[in-house]
């Protein structure tokens, strides 16, 4: 979560080494380091002789309604050892709640049969039974939406 969010990125071993070996990180995502999370380091170093070392990400809270937010860490390159290509996917969830978003149909004008009378329903100066049909939505709710495509 957003508010006091945790995780641990933890780099394993297969055996012990004699030098220190260090895992540097990649981040991408939606998530942007120092707005949405911070990161206590970009590298985890494992030292000589240990198995496991790990970073740690604390997920930052903001007033804003944001989302789910993603950051999605990899491993750009190991010094005194090997990896194969992995990756870890991270979830910030929004604390904000989702929108209310409230629309309305105000009004609904098909295939007016009016047999040619005068009914000029979209202005353009000429009736015209295919061309005045027209639906109208309306959002009521405080939360601007975006209804294009």
């Amino acid at each position: 979560m957003e508010n006091g969010g945790t995780a641990s990125v933890e780099a394993t071993l297969a055996a012990s080494s004699a030098n220190d070996v260090t895992v540097k990180l990649t981040l991408a995502g939606t998530a942007v380091e120092g707005t949405d999370f911070n990161i206590s380091a970009q590298e985890i170093v494992v030292p000589s002789g240990s198995l496991t070392s790990s970073v740690t990400i604390n997920a930052l809270d903001d007033a804003v309604e944001s989302g789910t937010r993603t950051l999605e860490i990899g491993i750009s390159e190991v010094v005194n050892g090997q990896s194969d290509p992995q990756s870890l996917t991270l979830n910030i969830e929004d604390d904000e709640g989702a929108p209310t978003v409230q629309v309305i149909y105000n009004e609904v004008l098909y295939d007016p049969g009016n047999s040619g009378l005068d009914g000029d329903a979209n202005g353009d100066g000429s009736y015209d039974q295919e061309e005045e049909t027209f639906v109208e939505i309306v959002n009521v709710g405080a939360t601007p939406i975006d209804l294009s495509g």
